[in-house]
């Protein structure tokens, strides 16, 4: 989150949270995964107190049979690019 305290070390840990299982639709994963990104920095800085207040946005898009769910945290878009032409699929929160 521009350079906000321990923003490389929380968007390490999102990241890796996206490895994780999760049950359900395409949509609740997405969800869950997410929520699993969250547990995991929040509880670092919990335990760290120099990362204490760290965050990171988070854009994720998980293709399944044919559909695509999508969601996202933040200013990190998801974007869809088709016939050369760009759309954006997200809004900033």
């Amino acid at each position: 989150m521009g350079g906000a305290r321990g923003g490389q070390i929380a968007s390490r840990l999102a990241a890796a949270a996206l490895g994780s299982e999760a049950d359900g639709t395409g949509q609740e994963r997405v969800v869950a995964l997410i929520q699993e990104a969250n547990r995991r920095v929040y509880e670092r800085g919990a335990e760290d107190s120099s990362a204490s207040g760290m965050g990171t946005t988070i854009t994720v898009a998980l293709v399944d049979d044919g559909e695509v769910a999508i969601g996202h945290v933040g200013d990190s878009r998801a974007y869809l690019i088709r016939d050369g032409a760009l759309e954006q699929l997200t809004d900033d929160h």
